[in-house]
């Protein structure tokens, strides 16, 4: 697992550079943001940075459905009970 920072946005990379898989977390005031679960795998990362940070994840954002996007996600729920989860879901125009 790779990981990136900038500031407050932290950046998981998994199976790179054949086909990266990336969740982001957005470190706020008194709580994370995570876009994107990516794969169970990701989650113990996921939780690692908030027992490090000593912040809860608050919100779980999804981009889109695919499944190196969402696969992580139940485990994640179970793990942040109070996390809202919210779905991006944008359907362009035809």
């Amino acid at each position: 697992m790779k990981y990136t920072t900038y500031k407050s946005l932290y950046q998981l990379t998994a199976f790179s550079p054949l086909f990266p898989i990336n969740a982001y977390i957005f470190e706020e005031q008194a709580s994370l943001t995570v876009i994107d679960v990516g794969l169970n795998v990701f989650v113990k990362h996921i939780e690692k940075l908030a027992r490090k940070l000593d912040k809860p994840v608050k919100f779980i954002i999804l981009t889109h459905p695919h499944l190196d996007h969402i696969a992580g996600l139940d485990l994640l729920k179970k793990q942040f009970p109070e996390a809202k989860i919210v779905f991006q879901n944008v359907i362009p125009d035809y």
